[in-house]
């Protein structure tokens, strides 16, 4: 395999080789890129990434050394068909992931493929239930993301979040379950004894009833000029896909819950250094022991408490977070390559991962290998 080329496959993002269905360039601050690699490896499509900023690469794969700015990020699908300036719904119905609904009703419509609802997929539909699951990005939700998983019941060696979901979604169709993907829920109307579910394309789902399983929204750091870098350094619930794109970087992760201390760990992997800020004065109260225990193992990973970022240096992309630590009146400079937030608020929707010059990655959450955490203080987040 080319040291260029980046793949991913569901079971196990770290598992080599797997044969490239789509090709994807494009340029490391792209946040359309990132949006597009993020969904491909979290539904578990291989994918082969090229930096449009490396000619030998951009020549082995198009055959020229450069493509015009405009068209990118540029997808080329399995059967040759190339999408300029490509979006992730664009690619989704290239790839035959959009369907519509099978039935004209519907006994039960679940808003979100998350544990809770392929949880709750399972259950309705081994009753007979006719069901259908609305996902906006891929099954598992925030779960999906997480490297391993210990603390689920059922599993005493652990599981990886994205095999997790696989399992959940594979049974959740052998009893009849529908999954629409890439599609957000935009308005639920009720007409009459029904509910009528409205998606981002314009699909209409009529339900006898409708179960919320949304997930949840990430806090937003508040730090200036943070919202012009998302998908270039900053990501708020950063994934697997991001791992590989940080090897030899220096990634900062902001948060103090288990989402946070999974990140750190799968970061580790690959990037020189990666340090963890911690708004609390431990990660105690708010991150399971056996993730402490594997933090402290790491010797290339530094956590630092009483610490939230306070500023960000960028070009382009991020290149350094600046942070504040306990009652310290100077701040200090972390040189990052990308940074990403950890911190969730209340049960509603999924949001993203934010990584910055180093990678930022961080969060509180609750729920699967979580514990109730408390919420983080303005300026940090966690996921």
């Amino acid at each position: 395999m080319r040291d260029w080329a980046v793949l991913m496959s569901m079971f196990d993002y770290d598992a080599r080789p797997v044969t490239p269905g789509v090709v994807l360039v494009g340029t490391s601050a792209s946040r359309g890129g990132y949006a597009i690699r993020d969904f491909l490896s979290r539904n578990g499509y291989p994918f082969e990434w090229v930096d449009a900023g490396q000619p030998d690469a951009m020549r082995a794969v198009l055959g020229v050394a450069e493509v015009e700015p405009s068209a990118l990020p540029l997808c080329i699908l399995p059967d040759g068909s190339r999408l300029a300036s490509a979006t992730v719904e664009q690619v989704a119905a290239g790839l035959g992931m959009v369907a519509a609904p099978a039935l004209p009703e519907y006994d039960l419509t679940i808003i979100g493929a998350g544990p809770a609802g392929l949880a709750a997929a399972v259950n309705a539909a081994s009753e007979g239930l006719r069901t259908v699951v609305v996902e906006a990005v891929a099954p598992g939700g925030q779960a999906g993301t997480t490297s391993m998983i210990e603390n689920y019941l059922g599993f005493p060696n652990g599981i990886s979040g994205s095999e997790l979901a696989t399992r959940a979604t594979v049974q959740a169709r052998r009893f009849g379950a529908e999954l629409l993907l890439a599609r957000p829920l935009v308005d639920v109307s009720a007409d009459g004894p029904v509910y009528v579910a409205e998606l981002s394309d314009g699909t209409l789902i009529r339900g006898r009833a409708v179960l919320f399983a949304s997930g949840v929204e990430w806090r937003r750091l508040e730090v200036p000029g943070i919202d012009d870098l998302l998908g270039a350094g900053i990501y708020y619930g950063a994934g697997p896909s991001e791992a590989l794109a940080c090897t030899d970087s220096q990634v900062v992760v902001v948060g103090g819950g288990n989402s946070a201390g999974q990140a750190v760990v799968r970061f580790s992997r690959y990037a020189q250094r990666v340090t963890l800020l911690v708004r609390g004065h431990d990660l105690g109260s708010s991150m399971s022991q056996y993730l402490i225990d594997q933090l402290s193992a790491i010797p290339h990973v530094e956590v630092r408490v009483r610490t939230q970022a306070a500023a960000l240096e960028a070009d382009d992309r991020l290149r350094a977070v600046i942070v504040r630590s306990g009652d310290s009146a100077e701040p200090a400079r972390l040189p990052a390559a990308a940074a990403g937030d950890q911190s969730a608020r209340r049960v509603r929707r999924r949001g993203r991962a934010l990584r910055v010059g180093q990678t930022l990655l961080g969060g509180h959450r609750r729920g699967i290998d979580g514990r109730g955490a408390r919420p983080p203080a303005a300026g940090r987040g966690g996921r």
